[in-house]
């Protein structure tokens, strides 16, 4: 059963992962990744990433220079990822407005595991998954 990604459940899905990985067990692999858009890093956002087969999935935060990492042990297989803008902050004060980012760094193709096209592979060890979005 795949759970909806929604911000603030990632450290719900991590624990779920290292659950369903077991512990000592060598068939596992972790990631270490860049996302950029047209060869530029994208600053901020999330990269999801799911293995419908087994029913598992993670979100990772991307950093400054578009890198991110997932720490977490995840079974080996085949997972497809998506790249989401980050959750919106909770409104301000009362009356006041926030504006609203555009994110115009990530394609609307790349935000939707149906389209994104991004899929990859997690073998024993570090894996490096980085993607270049194209629109």
């Amino acid at each position: 059963m795949l759970i909806p990604f929604r911000p603030g459940r990632a450290y719900i899905l991590g624990l779920l992962i290292l659950l369903s990985a077991g512990c000592g067990s060598g068939d596992t692999g972790t990631i270490t990744g860049k996302v950029t858009y047209k060869g530029s890093p994208i600053a901020e956002g999330d990269v999801n990433i799911v293995n419908k087969a087994k029913g598992i999935g993670i979100v990772a935060s991307i950093g400054p220079e578009g890198i991110f990492k997932v720490t977490t042990p995840l079974p080996l297989g085949a997972y497809e990822a998506s790249v989401t803008p980050p959750a919106k902050a909770p409104p301000g004060l009362p009356g006041k407005r926030e504006k609203e980012q555009k994110y115009a760094d990530i394609p609307k193709k790349a935000r939707d595991f149906k389209t994104s096209g991004l899929s990859f592979t997690i073998k024993n060890g570090v894996n490096d998954v980085s993607f270049d979005i194209k629109d």
